[in-house]
């Protein structure tokens, strides 16, 4: 059951706390964004995660592995993804309440947006292209719009 919390919590460690506690510059947050930042990012990986298990439901079933999306009904995964998402935004909120600028917000943010506009499409089925090309694309996202965008 707490397969994709787990999961979720390794890749936010190697993917967003791990490059800035290893960054040649030290970088200094407060207590406040380094909080936002890491469930920003924990809570955007969870909602991925979910729609992969989502997708794994059938063999997870009959493998006996219990994930929350398997014990859950539809409706009840559409308020769990939206619970998801609420939390998400609130850590978002806290990101800009923290000093963090417009920009860098929006280069956060748009990943969650875009899988929240596309949630649907999942339970239809579609082929592993789309899991594993834009579910996986936007996890790297916002690292390809920092970059680029006036922040």
């Amino acid at each position: 059951m707490l397969k994709t919390a787990y999961l979720a919590a390794i890749w936010t460690y190697t993917t967003a706390a791990l490059p800035i506690l290893m960054a040649s510059s030290p970088v200094s947050l407060s207590t406040l964004l380094w909080s936002a930042w890491l469930a920003n990012r924990f809570l955007f990986i969870y909602a991925v995660c979910l729609w992969f298990d989502y997708r794994d439901r059938p063999d997870d079933g009959q493998s006996r592995w219990l994930t929350i999306v398997s014990m859950l009904t539809e409706p009840q995964i559409d308020r769990f993804f939206g619970s998801i998402v609420l939390l998400f935004s609130a850590a978002t909120v806290a990101f800009y309440v923290g000093g963090v600028g417009g920009w860098v917000v929006i280069c956060i943010s748009l990943p969650m947006l875009l899988l929240i506009l596309t949630a649907r499409w999942v339970t239809k089925r579609l082929s592993d292209y789309w899991y594993y090309v834009y579910l996986d694309g936007l996890v790297m996202l916002t690292g390809l719009l920092l970059p680029i965008l006036p922040v």
